[in-house]
């Protein structure tokens, strides 16, 4: 699993030099700073972790699986590792998220503050 979780640090490392979703996915760590510089007051910020260990529950195994396929096929795109391949068909046949050590980690950012 360690290829592919390189594969997803790569990309977004890739794709987030640029404009576009993968840039706003990076930045939202930085939005306590942002409210701040905006002129809020009592800013505060949490993050959370969501993890979801093999074997997945199915919806949560399709909605991956066709998360992942978008982003290898961008990742393919941007010319990184060819690992990609075996995101790209949600249904193919060793699909990394049917690994027995597959995980799939997300993290969530809200921040607040008052006018």
């Amino acid at each position: 699993m360690r290829a592919c979780r390189d594969l997803f640090t790569d990309f977004f490392r890739t794709a987030g030099a640029t404009p576009g979703y993968a840039r706003q996915l990076l930045r939202s760590r930085e939005l306590y700073r942002h409210l701040k510089s905006a002129g809020l007051t009592g800013v505060r910020q949490r993050t959370v972790l969501i993890e979801h260990h093999a074997p997945l529950p199915d919806a949560a195994r399709e909605f991956c699986a066709m998360a992942c396929a978008q982003l290898a096929r961008q990742a393919l795109d941007l010319g990184l590792s060819a690992e990609g391949q075996r995101f790209a068909d949600p249904a193919g046949p060793r699909h990394p998220l049917d690994d027995a050590d597959a995980c799939i980690s997300e993290g969530n950012v809200l921040a607040v503050g008052t006018v």
